[in-house]
């Protein structure tokens, strides 16, 4: 009969398990699956596990009663609740981890008993992860306010019981002789883990104001006039009132017209959104996908096209070149049905997301002609990386809270082809090697049909007397005829690209730069899609040189460059290009709109009136360094906690090692046998054996080892010994190792508590 003490021990842990899995039920903030299989396989199948592992052990019962009954209710429990379908797996590894966690419990002995707390280590991270719920969002913080208190006085009260139960259940031999020590040590460890937890949880992390927000509906900011906002430039201050070049002419987005500034900005306003506003600026309505990945899940290009007539800054792209076509994705990848789609195997595209801990280099060297090397600073209210072609050097980028919303600054080094028509002109074409190169790139896997109209198409544009440049030329040429508009679609598809060559002639950058990849491409050129900003002086009206001009005021890294050489990107910026690959100069940024007729009717997103954030100087104060204090301690914490956890996990390791091989008759095993006397020793409080004593010289500052330094010199050194007389040293060996074991065995609760968390041993 179980005494009724493991009894209440067993029944308290098993109380402590359903208040563990029965908390996702009730608590408001935690999503969990509890259907009916899940909810037989917690509270019915777990509970009769561990009645089985607890009443049916041996030596009351067999051994193959005791593990034939836990097998067959897992077995039947497959047949009846899951019918060999669905979570299989679940159900297998919760049952045998109930069977063997109990077990393991309740019946382990030796080098097993302190494996028996990753338990209890176990049962911590799930409170943890249920407070962590409830502090997952507003509406699950309000909603689960009520009971966070409880839960936290629930887990530390329970992880406290739970590892007594643990403890009393592994070593409570002997209880009545140790109780009071033993209850005055779980008071000083419970005790100490309410000041960690004190310390270390935040102030608010159980009471919390509530603020909820109607992200759904945020309230649009107020714009505001930038009448008096600063003299950045000769013309005075920043006037909201409708002047503006009327002198230019319209310039639409990514158009390549860079013959002068101030393109179509008449009746154009420059207005201001204070900073703490920004976020509710509606960017979705403004034409920007710069929050999310150029392609979806698929690879494919996404984007959306201009929703509200107002352009917002993302922007400050500072350098000596012009145009800087600031790359984010590249689409290499050719699609039957959807289009050109995002290169995976491009290691600029991870560029864009990738963390940077030092300045990236590129690992291949550019050796293409006519190419110089750039400096191009951005800052920028986006965390993704805008890149000129072909980036050489990036440094990490640097979040600055002090100039919000341009939180975000980095610098990279490009090599900027500096190559024109010259230079292309005198291009032959493709060799052998290039063709291999880059056959991925030239590739078109489209139907039979559309292979058929596109070269009807491609037949009347080019001719085969044209040279390899000239193709080129000649594909943009043909777009003189189509009519360019606002916007930047995700429609990109083969029929769509078919249908805007044929039938529409009209359309964003999007049809323009994904038609004339595919085009370059069936005329032998290698090509792909590139989308990202265009900063060029083409599109930089009065009003985008005005508002530069008033965050260059109060942004203090800006006042390094001139108004000259920065270019205020912003929504209506947001482009989409081809790159064609030139023999001897690389992949060469391709303006696919340049030639066809600009927006029309006011349709200009460049010309519309101009938002940019409202940055306070007041508000931009001098941080003082002050030493991170409770981080430093938090991280010490931690990294002592692990050190000591991988100290512990190795010497038990080892000792669970030592013990297998030592089972052998091998001079293997022999050393594994002398290794785990020595490391005992050594845990009861034994000098640490000199490197240079034999077993012998040690044994002679010891006498209780004599017999046993006797055996092992006879088995190491004997070679010759005879099966059956090895065999019985053998285990005369043993019979000694256990005798010394024991003899040197500390008594009492200070003895068990030196023994288990000692590390002398590991001196071996």
């Amino acid at each position: 009969m179980f005494s009724r003490r493991y009894l209440l021990l067993f029944y308290t842990r098993l109380c402590i398990y359903l208040v563990a899995v029965g908390i996702p039920i009730f608590h408001p903030a935690v999503v969990v699956s509890y259907d009916a299989l899940i909810r037989w396989l917690w509270f019915l199948l777990v509970p009769a596990q561990m009645h089985i592992a607890f009443f049916l052990s041996p030596p009351k019962f067999s051994w193959k009663l005791w593990t034939g009954a836990s097998a067959g209710l897992t077995a039947v429990s497959l047949i009846v609740f899951t019918g060999f379908t669905g979570p299989i797996g679940l159900f297998l590894l919760v049952q045998t981890a109930a069977f063997a966690s109990t077990v393991l419990v309740f019946r382990s002995r030796g080098l097993l008993r302190p494996f028996v707390f990753a338990e209890m280590l176990l049962l911590l991270v799930l409170f943890i992860r249920l407070l962590g719920f409830s502090r997952a969002a507003e509406e699950f913080a309000a909603a689960s306010s009520a009971i966070t208190q409880g839960i936290l006085a629930i887990s530390l009260g329970v992880v406290l019981l739970h590892g007594f139960v643990l403890y009393l259940s592994v070593y409570g031999e002997g209880l009545r002789k140790r109780s009071g020590r033993e209850l005055a040590l779980f008071l000083t460890i419970a005790a100490a883990i309410g000041v960690a937890a004190a310390m270390f949880l935040p102030a608010d992390f159980v009471k919390h104001s509530i603020s909820l927000n109607d992200l759904k509906n945020p309230p649009d900011p107020d714009f505001l006039p930038l009448d008096e906002y600063g003299e950045g430039l000769e013309d005075g201050n920043l006037l909201s009132d409708r002047q503006g070049n009327r002198d230019g002419r319209d310039g639409g987005e990514g158009g390549n017209r860079n013959d002068g500034e101030g393109d179509g900005d008449a009746g154009q306003r420059l207005q201001g959104i204070p900073a703490e506003q920004w976020e509710s600026r509606g960017r979705s309505r403004s034409g920007s996908n710069a929050d999310s990945e150029s392609g979806d899940e698929g690879g494919r290009q996404t984007g959306s096209g201009e929703g509200e007539d107002k352009q917002y800054a993302v922007m400050v792209v500072a350098g000596k070149q012009d145009p800087i076509y600031a790359a984010d994705a590249y689409f290499g990848d050719l699609d039957p049905e959807h289009g050109f789609l995002l290169s995976r195997d491009n290691p600029l595209n991870e560029l864009a997301y990738l963390r940077l801990i030092e300045t990236w280099e590129n690992p291949a060297k550019n050796f293409d002609l006519s190419r110089e090397i750039k400096e191009v600073f951005f800052l920028s209210t986006e965390s993704v990386r805008f890149l000129p072609y072909d980036p050489q050097a990036v440094q990490p980028t640097v979040l600055n809270r002090i100039y919000h919303p341009f939180d975000f600054s980095y610098a990279s080094l490009s090599a900027i082809s500096q190559a024109g028509e010259a230079e292309f002109g005198r291009i032959i074409g493709l060799n052998e090697r290039e063709r291999q190169l880059l056959a991925p790139y030239l590739e078109v896997e489209i139907t039979a049909a559309v292979r058929e109209k596109l070269s009807t198409y491609l037949g009347a544009v080019i001719s085969d007397e044209l040279s390899y440049y000239e193709r080129i030329a000649a594909i943009i040429q043909a777009f003189s005829t189509f009519q360019y508009n606002i916007g930047f679609t995700d429609e990109v598809s083969i029929d769509h690209i078919v249908r805007f060559l044929f039938e529409t002639k009209d359309g964003d950058c999007s049809e323009f730069s994904n038609s004339a990849a595919l085009l370059a491409r069936m005329a032998g050129i290698p090509s792909r899609v590139v989308t990202g900003y265009l900063a060029s002086s083409g599109l930089q009206t009065r009003m985008h040189k005005r508002g530069l001009a008033a965050l260059q005021e109060v942004i203090q890294p800006l006042q390094q460059f001139s108004l000259d050489e920065m270019y205020l990107v912003t929504t209506a910026h947001r482009h989409s290009w081809t790159q064609v690959y030139m023999p001897g100069y690389g992949w060469i940024d391709i303006e696919t709109t340049a030639t066809a007729m600009p927006p029309v009717g006011g349709l200009n997103p460049n010309s519309t009136d101009i938002v940019i954030p409202i940055i306070e100087p007041e508000n931009v104060l001098e941080r003082k360094f002050e030493f991170p204090w409770l981080l430093t301690l938090q991280a010490l914490l931690v990294l002592m906690v692990a050190g000591t956890a991988g100290a512990y996990a190795y010497r038990y390791g080892r000792l669970v090692y030592l013990k297998a091989v030592s089972r052998g008759e091998s001079v293997r095993s022999l050393r594994a046998i002398y290794s785990l006397l020595l490391a005992r020793l050594a845990a009861e409080g034994y000098p640490i054996k000199p490197v240079s004593h034999t077993v012998k010289e040690y044994a002679g500052e010891h006498p209780e080892l004599e017999h046993f330094a006797e055996l092992y010199t006879t088995l190491r050194y004997r070679q010759r010994l005879k099966a059956d007389k090895r065999e019985l040293e053998f285990q005369k060996l043993r019979v000694e190792y256990r005798n010394v074991v024991e003899s040197t065995k500390r008594s009492g609760f200070t003895g068990l508590l030196k023994r288990v968390f000692t590390l002398r041993d590991l001196r071996y």
